[in-house]
């Protein structure tokens, strides 16, 4: 983050994303183009991942710029079609300055079959995103 704001600019908010979604892609964490991720950069901006892609995959040309209407400020894609999700997030939380979203397939298969992780183990394979956010902060 720049010395002279509380948010990133956009060049570090964008390869903020890029990061992060690589790492939750390679981490097994997303399926296909599942997930989608934000940070804001502003009161009344933020970039998000567009809609269609895989996260290991992405490149900051293929990130979109919304206010927190959702009017698209800068890019040609299409945003997450989660991105409503992450505008009230913003709009509820002003001190928030990024979100992902993710489906884990160990979490999506607890959930689907109806069971509550009842082990350390089983914890750990559907909630590896504590160390995610552990990292992303240490980059911080």
């Amino acid at each position: 983050m720049s010395a002279a704001s509380t948010y990133p600019t956009d060049a570090e908010a964008k390869a903020q994303i890029i990061e992060a979604g690589l790492k939750i892609y390679q981490r097994g964490l997303v399926a296909a183009n599942d997930g989608n991720l934000s940070v804001r950069v502003g009161e009344n901006a933020l970039w998000v991942t567009p809609t269609g892609v895989s996260k290991g995959f992405m490149t900051e040309d293929m990130l979109v710029k919304l206010d927190l209407d959702g009017n698209v400020l800068s890019g040609t894609r299409k945003a997450s079609s989660e991105t409503k999700m992450h505008l009230r997030i913003y709009q509820e939380n002003p001190d928030v300055r990024a979100v992902v979203h993710a489906h884990p397939p160990a979490a999506t298969a607890f959930a689907a079959a109806g069971i509550a992780p009842t082990t350390r183990a089983e914890t750990l394979a559907t909630t590896d995103f504590i160390a995610l956010a552990q990292e992303l902060e240490r980059v911080r």
